[in-house]
C-alpha cells in the first residue's frame, strides 16, 4: 500500500517541480488565454470538489491535480492531453485525458471539456471507469467545473440466512463532482502543497508500521 501511495505522490510532485523550472509565469502561453502566437499552452490545474452521494451512498470531497498541454486547432480552439490524479475517500485514481478548450469573452475566458480513463488506482475494489469534465473559466487563474463519471467498483451480496456467504459483483453508478479549479502559478503552488501533505501522511503511516 505504501509503495502505491508513494508512486502516486511522485506523479503529483513531478509536475510541480517541472513547473517551478518553467520560468516566466506571466507569459500568456503559460498562464493566460491561448495567444495567437503560442504553439502550446501549459495547463496546471488543481481543484477541490464535492462528490454527489450517488457513488458511495454519502457526499464527500476530493482533490484533483490535472496537468497537461494544449495547442491551437483553430483561431479560438485548442486541443491536447492532460494527466490527472484524484484523491478521495475511495483512494487515489490517476490517468490520461483528452482536452478541448474554446476561448470566449474576447480571449479572457474559456470553456473546456475533457474525457479520460484512470489507469492507476490504489483500491483493489475499484474498476476501470470513465471520467469527464466540463469547465467554464471566467479568468485564466480559476474556473468552475463539473466532473461527471461512471464509477465501477467491486461489491458483495451477502446472505444473512443459510447458506451463508458473499457473492462478489461489479456495481456501476453515475456520479458528479462540482468544484473550483485553479490554473497557472496558483495551480502549481496548490499541487506542490497537496503533494507535500501527502508525503507527510505517507511518512507517518510508514513510521507506524
Amino acid at each position: 500500500m505504501i509503495g502505491r501511495v508513494a508512486a502516486a505522490v511522485a506523479v503529483a510532485v513531478w509536475p510541480a517541480a517541472a513547473g517551478a523550472q518553467g520560468g516566466d509565469w506571466t507569459d500568456r502561453c503559460a498562464t493566460g488565454a491561448l495567444a495567437s502566437n503560442c504553439t502550446a499552452r501549459l495547463l496546471t490545474n488543481f481543484g477541490g470538489y464535492v462528490i454527489s452521494g450517488t457513488a458511495t451512498g454519502r457526499t464527500h470531497v476530493r482533490m484533483i491535480a490535472d496537468w497537461g498541454v494544449v495547442g491551437p486547432a483553430g483561431r479560438n480552439t485548442a486541443v491536447g492531453a492532460t494527466f490527472f490524479a484524484s484523491v478521495d475517500d475511495d483512494g487515489i485514481l490517476a490517468g490520461p485525458a483528452l482536452r478541448i478548450r474554446r476561448i470566449v469573452a474576447d480571449g479572457k475566458g474559456a470553456i473546456e471539456g475533457a474525457v479520460g480513463v484512470p489507469i492507476y488506482r490504489t483500491s483493489d475494489d475499484q474498476r476501470p471507469s470513465l471520467f469527464g469534465m466540463i469547465k467554464f473559466s471566467p479568468s485564466p487563474r480559476y474556473g468552475l467545473a463539473l466532473r461527471p463519471e461512471v464509477r465501477s467498483r467491486r461489491d458483495y451480496d451477502c446472505q444473512l440466512q443459510p447458506p451463508y456467504g458473499c457473492i462478489p459483483f461489479t456495481r456501476t453508478v453515475g456520479a458528479v463532482s462540482a468544484g473550483v479549479e485553479f490554473d497557472g502559478l496558483p495551480g502549481v503552488l496548490l499541487t506542490g502543497g497537496a503533494a507535500a501533505a501527502l508525503l507527510v501522511v505517507v511518512a507517518i503511516v510508514a513510521s507506524s508500521d
